[in-house]
């Protein structure tokens, strides 16, 4: 498939001739300003020059760019990326059995911050603590607030990890 504006070349019997185009081939692979060399048989007479034609550009497919992000697209860290920032994480409340006995823990967890900075899903990553740890973290994680991320400046979804200290 050609596409662009190109020209008609003229031929003459015996003598090379090039023109210049756009081509597009099955694959979707569109290569510029080709030059193609053309040369009319023996007993070939010279035909008049056609003067260009615009042609209908190719089908965009979109094949080789990567897709245009949106605002809430759930991201990945990499380029383009700027991770949330947070601007608001509440007091750690110390589960009072742990306290009563005295214990202290780390809890992981992951928290999925939506477009708006807001924690929209908070869950426990790795194994339960247990007395009460595990919940008061996942609650630090819910009421936490954060600056968006964005990709390419287009606020956006991201995981984030944060680890939750309970010390007596």
């Amino acid at each position: 498939t050609v596409a662009g504006t190109h020209s008609q070349p003229t031929l003459t019997s015996g003598t090379p001739t090039t023109t210049t185009a756009t081509v597009t081939n099955s694959g979707n692979s569109t290569i510029s300003n080709v030059t193609v060399s053309l040369q009319a048989p023996s007993g070939w007479t010279t035909s008049a020059a056609t003067p260009a034609v615009p042609l209908p550009p190719a089908a965009d497919t979109g094949a080789g760019r990567q897709p245009q992000v949106q605002v809430g697209d759930l991201v990945q860290a990499g380029p383009g990326v700027v991770g949330p920032k947070t601007v608001y994480r509440p007091e750690t409340r110390y589960p009072p059995a742990a306290r009563r006995m005295n214990r202290s823990a780390e809890v992981m967890v992951r928290a999925l911050v939506d477009e708006k900075g807001r924690v929209e899903k908070a869950e426990r990553v790795g194994a339960a603590v247990g007395m009460g740890f595990d919940e008061a973290a996942l609650e630090v994680a819910r009421l936490s607030v954060y600056n968006p991320a964005t990709k390419d400046g287009v606020r956006v979804k991201m995981w984030v990890s944060m680890k939750v200290t309970f010390v007596p």
